[in-house]
């Protein structure tokens, strides 16, 4: 199910009785509430404790989208816990996404963390965790260990335009304009 589109898995539910291991297919009409109509008081007034990861997704993706990074970060830290997965989400994607915001508000430790745990629980995304470890090593000034793992990011992913885009940027946030 992790291949399909929430919006079909929840209509095959519904043909199929109502659930999906147990998810009811009237979350995606929350969760598409929550991404379309709710503004951000509202977001931050939801009850998320007892959630699912599906709703804490949306909520996560109204605030980022709305400019409430910190509020996001916190949703997407609870988001993968004890329980059952959603079969509509891609945990690493997310877990990824909590990588990229964490490394924008400068909390490098952490966003490192993320990558290794995303590396040991999905190892087919060992290519996007080298080119975001290279930028993360570059903006903490670890400068040769970032290009080195950049140049095997693009020997590994040839084709992909963004990887060198990526680590030129990275050279610049960190003011290094001879890299």
């Amino acid at each position: 199910f992790g291949q399909c589109g929430p919006q079909l898995l929840f209509r095959l539910a519904s043909l199929l009785g109502g659930t999906v291991h147990g998810f009811l297919p009237d979350e995606f009409g929350q969760h598409m509430e929550i991404l379309d109509e709710m503004e951000v008081g509202e977001v931050l007034d939801l009850n998320l404790d007892r959630a699912s990861d599906y709703i804490r997704w949306a909520a996560a993706q109204a605030l980022d989208e709305q400019g409430w990074t910190s509020q996001a970060v916190d949703v997407l830290r609870r988001i993968g816990g004890p329980g059952t997965p959603h079969p509509a989400l891609c945990y690493p994607e997310i877990l990824l996404r909590l990588h990229d915001l964490l490394r924008e508000r400068g909390d490098y430790e952490e966003a490192l963390a993320i990558l290794e745990r995303v590396e040991r629980d999905d190892p087919d995304r060992r290519d996007a965790c080298r080119e975001r470890r290279a930028e993360v090593l570059i903006l903490t000034g670890r400068v040769e260990e970032g290009l080195v793992l950049f140049e095997k990011a693009v020997r590994a992913i040839p084709d992909d335009p963004w990887v060198p885009l990526s680590a030129a940027w990275a050279l610049i946030r960190a003011g290094d304009y001879d890299g």
